[in-house]
């Protein structure tokens, strides 16, 4: 796993904390189905796996700048308001 520092360096600190509240919701992985780029922007279909066993779904994007940096990220899934939340 990396270190704290070095994920603060590459993406945005709302990414970091909601891997944070993921890991603190038993969340162990996120296995990605298939990957989509062009330009500036890069898709993602992925699911979210926790320790209890149970999955969601989600797709996301990740928006970079000229500078090759991840300047946004947004995602949407089946758990619900909370990305790194399982679902009932």
């Amino acid at each position: 796993m990396m270190e704290e520092k070095e994920m603060l360096r590459i993406w945005p600190a709302e990414f970091v904390e909601a891997a944070r509240n993921g890991r603190a919701n038993g969340w162990t992985g996120q296995p990605v189905v298939s990957v989509s780029a062009r330009d500036n922007l890069l898709t993602a279909h992925y699911v979210n796996e926790f320790a209890d066993g149970r999955k969601t779904c989600g797709a996301g994007i990740a928006l970079f700048n000229d500078d090759g940096r991840i300047v946004a990220i947004r995602a949407l899934n089946s758990s619900g308001a909370t990305p790194m939340s399982p679902s009932a």
